[in-house]
């Protein structure tokens, strides 16, 4: 299949509505997926840069640590490198618009929440040198009062392996104390690992239903609430080598439910999605945007107006590559169906009510994998198997 530029792909500029609702409804309709810019009230550019950095070292964890992440619906938690996607593995939690669940995932992987020592333990070795009090007296830069946790829990780390000869040549601390500093340093990162989880569940979530708000009303559907529907969330990465340069990541598919906000790696491609033409088109890193895909649950909730998008993640050079893909799945227990505005006598209803679970199973059990479900569940299909 051919691979053309990525420009067509629409970009959608979230700070002006009602003016791109139009552009909005024609991308769901001819793509299936768009860009969204001007995000960064609700999701700001420095939490998503810690969030990047979290997904690294949870992902940079050891198997046994990783197997820990497990499922609670079918494939919502750690996949590890398969036969079918072989430089592939990920993390996952089912839905982060629960707290209980986002801190269920943190516990798996060991992002302990226990603060209680550290402002007693900064405040008592800052008696022992000014040199460690200059390193670690900015607490509001730490995270507890600010947003810049990872990078600069980072120079705390590097400040105490550069300078502890320094500390130990002095007399000034033993090497008990270089151990114990380490130990709680240790705690301090999953702590703030802990807290860029929960900061960026609630953005990406309040994300999801800013564009889910502004799709309804422009649909003329805005007393419409999505608020309980299940958000899954993944972060991923793919470890290619000189020698799958040119292969495929992840196969082609379709996402199950009904939209997936995704960050990409802000450095290295690799994204491709099918337009209506059946053609791969690149979708490159572009600084300050994140995708919007479309699933199968958007085609039977729209009565067929939207696409669910095909999409693959091709190797294009040997290097990792990491991606945070949030998915808006549909109902938790009610029946996924088009709203009765969207069906009349010119557009009879398309798809039977099933539940969101039903379907993931129907997929899961049939191996379906780019959209094949949509077919077993038509209404004349549906008609057809009745009779």
């Amino acid at each position: 299949m051919a691979i053309t530029s990525d420009y067509a792909v629409p970009i959608i500029d979230l700070e002006s509505f009602p003016e791109q609702s139009k552009k909005l409804i024609q991308a769901c309709e001819e793509w299936g997926c768009f860009r969204i810019t001007n995000h960064h009230r609700i999701l700001p550019a420095p939490l998503a840069a810690e969030m990047k950095a979290v997904t690294r070292s949870l992902l940079d964890l050891p198997a046994e640590i990783k197997r820990r992440n497990t499922d609670v619906i079918a494939g919502s938690g750690y996949m590890a490198p398969s036969k079918i996607n072989p430089f592939y593995e990920g993390l996952g939690l089912y839905d982060i618009s629960s707290s209980d669940a986002v801190e269920a995932f943190c516990t798996q992987l060991d992002a302990s929440h226990d603060q209680r020592f550290f402002f007693f333990f900064f405040f008592f070795n800052s008696l022992y040198t000014k040199s460690l009090l200059i390193t670690v007296i900015p607490l509001h830069e730490l995270g507890f009062f600010g947003t810049h946790k990872v990078k600069f829990e980072v120079v705390l780390r590097d400040g105490v392996s550069r300078n502890a000869w320094f500390y130990r040549l002095l007399g000034l601390v033993s090497e008990n104390y270089i151990a114990s500093l380490s130990l709680y340093l240790s705690k301090l990162d999953s702590y703030l690992i802990r807290k860029t989880i929960m900061k960026y569940a609630e953005a990406i979530h309040e994300l999801a239903m800013d564009i889910m708000g502004k799709l309804a009303e422009a649909m003329g559907l805005s007393t419409l609430s999505f608020e309980d529907w299940p958000c899954q969330f993944r972060i991923n990465k793919y470890n290619f080598t000189p020698e799958t340069v040119g292969s495929t990541g992840v196969q082609i598919h379709t996402d199950s439910g009904f939209l997936t906000v995704l960050q990409d790696d802000e450095n290295v491609g690799g994204l491709e999605v099918m337009n209506k033409s059946g053609e791969f088109v690149a979708v490159e890193p572009m600084l300050g945007t994140l995708v919007v895909n479309f699933g199968d649950i958007a085609t039977i909730w729209s009565n067929g107006r939207f696409r669910n998008v095909k999409h693959r993640v091709q190797c294009k050079e040997a290097t990792i590559r990491l991606s945070i893909a949030s998915f808006l799945l549909g109902p938790k227990e009610a029946l996924v169906e088009a709203p009765p505005e969207l069906v009349d006598s010119e557009h009879p209803r398309l798809y039977v009510p099933f539940t969101y679970k039903d379907y993931r199973m129907l997929r899961i059990s049939n191996n379906f994998s780019a959209g094949e479900a949509l077919d077993h569940v038509l209404v004349n299909c549906s008609q057809t198997a009745q009779a």
